[in-house]
């Protein structure tokens, strides 16, 4: 999957990708949870609620991104 057909894709469909991912860093705060994948050739970023568990938000690079320690 490149990443034009990822973001193509309806969210039912990114959502199943990226739990298919290589995790590359994972941080938490008091509220969220942000989680780095690396999917074929391109990165995505998700955003999880600690409280409730659902995604917040995620966002797409085609290079990793140094928002947070890399494992």
């Amino acid at each position: 999957m490149t990443l034009n057909q990822f973001l193509a894709a309806d969210r039912a469909e990114q959502m199943k990708a990226i739990w298919r991912t290589i995790l590359i860093s994972e941080k938490t705060d008091t509220e969220f949870t942000y989680s780095l994948y690396q999917l074929f050739d391109f990165y995505v970023e998700v955003k999880v609620s600690i409280k409730d568990k659902k995604v917040c938000k995620f966002e797409c690079f085609s290079q990793p991104q140094n928002r947070f320690q890399i494992i």
